[in-house]
């Protein structure tokens, strides 16, 4: 059974195809590096890091790509508050992030691209895009036309009821949703020098050159929260469509959120707990098991006790595997688990091929973890050596237990 995954675009669970047999490349938005990330970030990052482990698993080479975004206004905002220069805050959030994957145990990407090493090309692709009359130069800002059909087709939203809420009084935009692609910078702001102003790249310009710096186009997977469908990918498809005049991607894949107290986690609004202060109270491994029992496309309420409970469980099931492993094999010399293993595999299997079905699968591998733990006297040397093997394989998969389960 083949990897099954829901498209954004097309609205339904299809087949994944890589565009290249053997490899899959995917492109995976990052945190804005100003502060500590919160579990609503951690649910995404966990997400496509089991999207990863499961495409390696199933035997492609996987490039993954996920950036930092080291320019915007919250950074600037931070550091005048600290003080500091811009490259303060970036560097030292970085390396939290660092250390907060570290806890969830997320595999590093292949790349780490960031905006403020990739200017260069960022204005030459708004120069190729303003030569090509895709774009317009008004007051230093320069905007993408959106009058194509194709806008709104990834987020299916109906632009004649949709409202616009960045445009400015003295905005001189053609066309409503007309995105700006460079900006001419506040006073203060960290800035480049280009033909049009002193400026910064538009958000959606930034994520289409860092994504095409290390991709060709197009690229597998590009993944993200839903609040990334509109406008943010929306956009750099048509960024790409206008420019290099390709698909940007072939399966949009996007993750539900985070909610606490039914309102989506948001460091704007205060509404967040961090993963750092939950990771030091219960684990980091408790926070994916958390996370991993809920489908990635369901809205997750925040449930601290749940995650209080996910640390009890991992526990546990810690505590069972090292009996296992330090088991001296009883009397079950004549017994083959091996068909029993075999169907167990299958069954996860087909769990992660469903559309990354991890609460399905979960149930497979911590199940088989308490069998055997319930026989242990009755199992021979190579049941469990078979055990252990597929116990080690699920466990890789879902990103738990980081020391090995097996030798």
């Amino acid at each position: 059974m083949p990897l099954r995954i829901y498209s954004t675009e097309s609205g339904k669970v299809e087949t994944f195809q890589p565009r290249t047999p053997g490899k899959v490349t995917m492109y995976i938005c990052g945190p804005t590096v100003y502060d500590l990330i919160h579990i609503g970030h951690a649910r995404s990052y966990v997400v496509f890091d089991v999207l990863r482990r499961w495409l390696e698993f199933s035997g492609y080479d996987v490039v993954h790509v996920q950036n930092f975004t080291d320019l915007e206004d919250s950074i600037t905002k931070k550091a005048k508050g600290l003080g500091g220069p811009v490259s303060e805050v970036t560097e030292r959030y970085t390396r939290e992030y660092f250390l907060d994957a570290e806890h969830l145990n997320l595999k590093k990407a292949t790349h780490y691209p960031n905006v403020s090493e990739n200017i260069g090309r960022m204005i030459e692709v708004v120069e190729g895009l303003l030569d090509s009359d895709l774009a317009y130069e008004r007051d230093g800002n320069v905007y993408l036309r959106t009058g194509s059909d194709d806008f709104g087709s990834l987020s299916h939203v109906d632009l004649s009821t949709t409202l616009v809420d960045d445009i400015q009084p003295d905005d001189r935009r053609e066309n409503p949703f007309d995105f700006i692609i460079w900006r001419r910078a506040k006073k203060g702001e960290p800035s480049w020098s280009s033909p049009w102003s002193d400026g910064q790249p538009g958000w959606h310009t930034s994520c289409f050159v860092m994504s095409t710096n290390h991709l060709e186009e197009p690229f597998d997977i590009h993944g993200g929260g839903l609040d990334l469908i509109y406008p943010h990918h929306e956009s750099v498809m048509l960024i790409s469509k206008a420019h290099s005049k390709k698909r940007h991607c072939n399966y949009y894949v996007h993750n539900s959120f985070v909610t606490l107290g039914k309102e989506k986690m948001s460091k704007s609004k205060g509404n967040f707990v961090t993963v750092r202060e939950l990771s030091e109270e219960y684990g980091g491994e408790a926070i994916r098991l958390y996370l991993l029992k809920h489908h990635y496309r369901t809205l997750l309420d925040y449930d601290e006790g749940e995650i209080r409970e996910a640390s009890e469980e991992i526990q546990e099931m810690g505590r069972r595997l090292e009996r296992l492993r330090s088991h001296t094999y009883g009397s079950g010399s004549e017994t083959d688990l091996s068909e029993k293993i075999d169907q167990e595999r299958s069954r996860f299997e087909e769990a992660m091929n469903d559309d990354l079905d991890t609460p399905k699968a979960l149930p497979i591998l911590f199940g088989l973890i308490e069998w055997s733990d319930s026989e242990l006297e009755n199992l021979s040397k190579d049941d469990v050596v078979g055990i252990l093997d597929a116990a080690s394989q699920f466990s890789e998969v879902l990103g738990l237990f980081q020391t090995p389960v097996s030798d």
